[in-house]
């Protein structure tokens, strides 16, 4: 059994969740077959769950089904990837705009993921780093209390989830997401949301600049 042992009743959802992460982590890169029968030892479940998680998944565009291959993992093409982001940009933009002025629990809890971010490669390296930047822009989205956006955004982060573990987290990058991170969460606290939103358009594009000079080799 795995560390991944203990499995909900709802297991279809916990094997998409689990799935999903190793996506992320690049455990699964684009176009890699993903085995039923060997995800299922790996998770300690049947293949049951394990086939309708991977139907989930390949309705979020995650990972796509073919005939007498299975399924492997999506493979965007660059104007896809493009698009995703450009949609994020409307999506998010429109989400910001909509906030109220955070409340002081909200700038703490964005000061205190951003200190995930900034430690992240000392306590668990490049995912942990992927997953606590998630969290930190996620604060900031949640924050609008438009929660059926933010589960469509939700869905475009994890269609293009397979290509984040390409950029380049070295020392230089994290300290720029680091610092971008504390300028948004000023220009949040003060209201303006104008200035975040052009702070989030930098950030975003140099985010898809990097993607695209990784991923151009590997796409379709």
């Amino acid at each position: 059994m795995s560390k991944y042992e203990t499995v909900p009743a709802n297991a279809s959802a916990h094997v998409a969740t689990q799935v999903h992460a190793m996506i992320t982590r690049g455990e699964f890169l684009p176009g890699q077959q993903i085995r039923q029968e060997n995800l299922a030892t790996r998770l300690g479940v049947s293949r049951v769950p394990v086939r309708e998680a991977l139907k989930v998944l390949e309705n979020e565009g995650i990972v796509t089904h073919e005939p007498y291959v299975g399924y492997t993992v999506t493979k965007l093409k660059l104007s896809y990837l493009r698009e995703a982001y450009y949609m994020r940009e409307a999506v998010e933009n429109s989400l910001l705009r909509k906030s109220p002025r955070p409340s002081a629990d909200v700038i703490r809890e964005l000061n205190e993921i951003n200190d995930r971010v900034a430690n992240g490669f000392e306590s668990g390296g490049v995912a942990a780093v992927i997953e606590a930047n998630h969290d930190f822009h996620f604060a900031m989205f949640r924050a609008s209390g438009l929660d059926f956006m933010v589960r469509e955004l939700e869905r475009l982060w994890r269609l293009t989830s397979a290509y984040r573990f390409v950029h380049r987290y070295d020392a230089q990058f994290r300290e720029r997401m680091v610092a971008d991170h504390h300028e948004q969460i000023d220009a949040f606290e003060n209201g303006d949301v104008e200035h975040l939103i052009e702070l989030l358009v930098g950030h975003r594009n140099l985010t898809l600049e990097q993607t695209e000079l990784g991923l151009a080799p590997m796409m379709q």
